[in-house]
């Protein structure tokens, strides 16, 4: 069944281009998800009860992909995805429904070639998913329990050589990405970036990696007016004794708009700490975690200001710390007055410090506690009276394993604001709560 559903997605698209005796379909695999995410909320867009900013919306995304050999040593990968549909609106049409159909809301996410032996390099070619869910760098991808289950890709080369040093494992790899078209071919107004990875495994159980990215801007715009990123990142993953961890260092380099500010170059920085412990209390599975991250600021404000420009400066990042906070789409959008001194899914300014305790009751039944409290690192002169403190948040998560490949989930989360919050809104300030449940079929 799985098999003949990839057939006719991909016949369906493909099938006009591709003559009639050509083997496309060897060596068939295909991949995917089902999704559906339901959130109930209260004062999680103003921190304010007397006004009515509650939502109550269940989201879909189904997520199908699928790879086949177009040659012995070439492969292509395709990914459709489809998350424009809520619960509550009106059946879709199959076609020619203006807009609103099926086949015209189903997005080609991914569409690449991967060649397995380019002159010693494996290489793919193609849009594509890219990164970490969770990185605070750059990720292209699904971006799951997040309000509407957004998702996105970049067009990409990319070349991956594996081989070894003194007996470890060693992967290099270097990537580039196209990540804005130019609004006219004769025009540098696009966007695009350069990621050069190399990560060293001392052995199974360790590594560290060494990132280097830059990201340029076109000339011929006055907003992104020549740009040019540089993003240094040190990170180590380790395991021993039970203990899990990761550590990561990342500073900016460069120039920021060299044609109206050419002596203003970056200056930001950030790090991020991850620890957890892994034991069993008569069979129950307990795994304390500690996270700690830091983002710098510009007390300049969101731009920056003076010679430098110090917040921490990020590709496409994708870090969202907490149901209310990091993953809840506009949150607070009208609770700070003017620009928020931190940005959705970005490091930037930002510090966060989170307490969290993973209990696997049975094989199919766990429990998650999250404890989160954010602050802003650097504020402009006056603003906020001078409180940094953001708020807490307090989630709780129970997950029920239906299927090896099946996962129920319901959670409830409460925000806390903090002193910054409160002076921006004169103490008229309440907490927020979210409810929500998930289902996750993996196929």
């Amino acid at each position: 069944m799985k098999k003949l559903l990839g057939l006719a997605m991909v016949g369906m698209l493909v099938a006009s281009a591709i003559p009639a005796k050509a083997e496309i379909f060897k060596n068939l695999q295909t991949k995917g998800e089902l999704e559906v995410y339901g959130v109930m909320t209260h004062n999680v867009t103003d921190l304010n009860s007397s006004l009515g900013d509650d939502y109550r919306n269940t989201y879909n995304r189904i997520t199908y992909g699928a790879a086949f050999d177009m040659l012995d040593d070439l492969h292509a990968n395709l990914t459709f995805v489809k998350n424009d549909r809520m619960w509550g609106e009106n059946a879709q049409a199959i076609s020619g429904a203006a807009g609103n159909s099926i086949l015209e809301n189903i997005y080609l996410q991914e569409a690449n070639i991967v060649l397995d032996d380019l002159f010693g390099l494996k290489a793919k070619i193609g849009r594509s998913f890219y990164g970490n869910e969770g990185d605070i760098i750059v990720y292209y991808g699904n971006q799951h329990m997040v309000d509407g289950l957004p998702t996105s890709s970049v067009d990409l080369a990319s070349f991956v050589r594996e081989d070894s040093i003194k007996g470890m494992d060693n992967a290099f790899e270097l990537t580039y990405a196209k990540t804005l078209a130019a609004a006219a071919p004769l025009q540098d107004t696009g966007a695009n970036f350069w990621a050069v990875k190399d990560v060293l495994r001392f052995n199974s159980d360790m590594d560290m990696g060494l990132f280097i990215y830059n990201q340029r801007t076109g000339n011929n715009s006055p907003v992104i007016d020549g740009q040019n990123l540089w993003v240094l990142d040190l990170n180590h993953h380790g395991k021993a004794m039970g203990f899990n961890w990761g550590a990561e260092l990342a500073m900016n380099l460069g120039t920021w708009d060299k044609a109206t500010q050419p002596t203003r170059n970056y200056k930001g920085w950030a790090a991020k700490l991850d620890i957890a412990y892994e034991a069993k209390v008569q069979n129950i599975g307990l795994t304390p975690r500690f996270m700690f991250a830091y983002g710098s600021g510009d007390n300049q404000g969101a731009n920056g200001g003076g010679q430098s420009d110090k917040n921490f400066r990020a590709l496409n990042p994708n870090f969202q710390p907490g149901y209310i906070f990091g993953k809840s789409n506009g949150n607070f959008a009208s609770a700070v007055p003017g620009v928020q001194p931190w940005t959705d899914n970005s490091l930037s300014n930002l510090q966060v410090w989170n307490l969290g305790v993973d209990v696997d009751v049975t094989e199919k039944l766990s429990f998650i506690v999250d404890g989160y409290n954010f602050w802003v690192n650097s504020l402009a002169a006056g603003s906020f009276g001078g409180n940094r403190h953001i708020g807490a948040e307090l989630d709780l998560t129970g997950n029920y394993a239906y299927a090896k490949n099946v996962d129920l989930g319901l959670y409830a989360a409460k925000f806390y604001p903090g002193g910054l919050l409160a002076n921006a809104n004169n103490g008229a300030i309440n907490s927020s709560y979210k409810i929500g449940s998930y289902v996750s079929v993996r196929f």
